[in-house]
């Protein structure tokens, strides 16, 4: 693939393939969202990829490779953020990135943005994507929902499909009170499992409200309804 990038990026983008390309049998999926196109590569074979994480012992709630599909919810959020979320100027923090989709639309929709997640290779394959699409590197940083740092705060958190480990609801919250500013938002998308409404439950007790949209995303002829939501501290 040629990219008209600098000696640095190209050394770059290089260096990243090569790493995830050793590992997994990478494919490049375009997309066009809102009027938007996207390149992103993902992994082809996911179940090689869980299978191979169990080899390495990396299957538990925190380590299994969900990061290497192009999940329904992330073009979901990425659809509602081009048609119009007032991204211009913000800054915007993207949870479980993954692949990195859902940050690259919040970029295109003018955000200065953030990209996180805890396994190494997510932040890998998001930092390539971005680097296809941008011609340059994202800032990225590793983060832990049970530990997130203080003295950060943003002005939009943004995260899809991250409520499917009930363990998980708390250290999200969390990380919500923690990293959103005094008057900031949340977008987050969820594909409408039952277990999540005990998540919804725990954020309306800990003082959030919620607006809840929804989007039907078609993907290989399956349709999926996934619900996004905005969600706000009560005043």
């Amino acid at each position: 693939m040629k990219l008209p990038l600098t000696p640095d990026m190209a050394y770059r983008f290089d260096g990243l393939y090569q790493w995830l390309h050793r590992k997994y049998e990478l494919e490049m999926v375009k997309l066009d969202i809102a009027g938007h196109s996207f390149k992103l590569y993902k992994v082809a074979d996911v179940d090689a990829a869980l299978e191979l994480a169990a080899a390495e012992g990396t299957t538990g709630n925190d380590l299994a490779p969900y990061w290497a599909e192009l999940w329904p919810s992330a073009r979901a959020l990425s659809d509602y953020i081009l048609n119009g979320a007032n991204m211009d100027g913000k800054q915007v923090l993207e949870i479980g990135c993954g692949l990195g989709l859902v940050g690259m639309a919040c970029h295109k929709a003018g955000a200065d943005v953030l990209l996180t997640d805890l396994l190494p290779d997510a932040l890998r394959i998001s930092e390539l994507n971005w680097i296809v699409n941008f011609q340059e590197s994202p800032e990225i940083a590793s983060l832990d929902w049970r530990v997130p740092p203080s003295g950060q705060a943003f002005e939009c958190i943004v995260a899809a499909d991250v409520l499917y480990e009930k363990q998980a609801f708390l250290p999200i919250l969390h990380t919500f009170e923690m990293l959103l500013a005094r008057d900031g938002r949340i977008l987050l998308a969820e594909p409408n499992r039952p277990i999540a409404a005990e998540f919804f439950a725990l954020l309306k007790a800990r003082g959030f409200s919620a607006r809840q949209f929804t989007r039907e995303v078609t993907t290989d002829g399956r349709v999926s309804t996934v619900s996004i939501y905005e969600i706000q501290r009560q005043s």
